[in-house]
């Protein structure tokens, strides 16, 4: 058996050509999160679909009933970010999550959205990139955060937005629905999928878009309402519960094959 959490892309074809597709090829079964890496998975790679398993993931269960009332800050957090609404990405700062389109954006929102500001939380890979923003006091790069700055984020957030150009499923949309945050996220790759109508879209190269949206949802608040209670009946199709009694039906499936096989 292999587990899939990051297929082949564009951004690491290379590696999936000499690591992982010799070891699909002798694996009896495959799981992956998403449709998508299925079919991004058998295409790249001439696997056959049959052998590669759906199981989806969900949000942890650090994120469930979080209540999004004003509390206590962590002593890490900085006091200036809990002074104002703002918008939150969370992830790894890297080329493939699409950072500088969001960072534009934002820049762009704020000639019509003068308060907005954005927190964006996860490992730099790009330190260019916190640089080139260093003198914009609208955005705030915060780096790698424990659970507990996490779910203080997650619940003061106005918005979540994830600009990825590629992802195998997508997990912290799901985390920011849990919390109760209205979502924007591209419509590339397995984000429709695992967010369905629970989030706003947009083109991933399309800064203008996001930017409209950003404004259009800042000013709106009936329509985050909307999408936060769609985000809350969303999250119901994902748990870690389902996806761990996916995998022991796999691996009974598999040992029987096993057996017969013999």
């Amino acid at each position: 058996l292999i587990h899939l959490a990051y297929p082949p892309s564009k951004f690491g074809f290379l590696y999936a050509k000499t690591m992982i597709k010799a070891s699909c090829q002798k694996a009896k079964r495959i799981i992956v999160t998403s449709y998508y890496t299925q079919e991004d998975l058998s295409q790249k790679l001439s696997i056959p679909k049959d052998t590669i398993t759906v199981i989806p993931t969900g949000p942890g269960i650090q994120f469930d009933g979080l209540d999004p009332s004003p509390r206590k800050w962590e002593a890490d957090t900085p006091v200036s970010i809990t002074q104002y609404p703002y918008i939150l990405y969370v992830g790894n700062i890297r080329k493939s999550k699409n950072i500088e389109t969001l960072c534009e954006a934002v820049l762009q929102a704020k000639k019509k959205v003068p308060e907005i500001k954005l927190i964006l939380a996860g490992k730099i890979s790009m330190p260019q990139l916190v640089e080139k923003y260093k003198n914009s006091p609208e955005i705030k790069f915060l780096g790698e955060s424990s659970v507990g700055r996490l779910k203080e984020l997650y619940a003061r957030a106005k918005l979540f937005v994830f600009p990825s150009y590629y992802e195998g499923f997508g997990l912290p949309p799901l985390e920011a629905m849990a919390c109760g945050v209205p979502c924007i996220v591209s419509n590339a790759t397995s984000l429709p999928e695992v967010c369905g109508n629970a989030a706003e879209y947009f083109d991933p190269d399309d800064k203008e878009t996001l930017a409209k949206k950003l404004v259009e949802l800042w000013n709106n608040s009936a329509k985050r309402e909307e999408l936060i209670q769609k985000g809350f009946e969303n999250i119901k199709r994902f748990s870690w519960e389902k996806c761990a009694k996916s995998m022991a039906n796999l691996f009974k499936d598999t040992l029987r094959m096993n057996r017969d096989e013999c």
